[in-house]
């Protein structure tokens, strides 16, 4: 979500975040679905479900940390500077 905000125009923001919110949602959703589909059919137990869903979890967390928007090191919340060249810096 802050990638969407930091290439939209203020303008055109909401409308983007909208559509956002919904694809990201109807993902949501239809995982839960996928995931109680293969478990009723046998496809996959109970406890390759739960890896299965910490390994995607995992991946996100690793692609959003690649995109830059997870400073190493950094312990408390992070917040960017109003400059796009300046480095994150830690709130106080």
């Amino acid at each position: 979500a802050a990638a969407v905000s930091d290439q939209t125009p203020l303008a055109s923001r909401a409308a983007a975040m909208a559509g956002w919110n919904a694809l990201t949602g109807a993902r949501g959703i239809a995982a839960a679905f996928l995931m109680s589909s293969l478990l009723q059919l046998g496809v996959v137990d109970v406890t390759i479900g739960l890896l299965l869903c910490a390994a995607i979890s995992a991946v996100g967390v690793a692609l959003f940390a690649r995109a830059g928007r997870v400073p190493l090191g950094a312990t408390g919340p992070v917040r960017k500077s109003a400059s796009p060249n300046a480095p994150f810096v830690a709130a106080r």
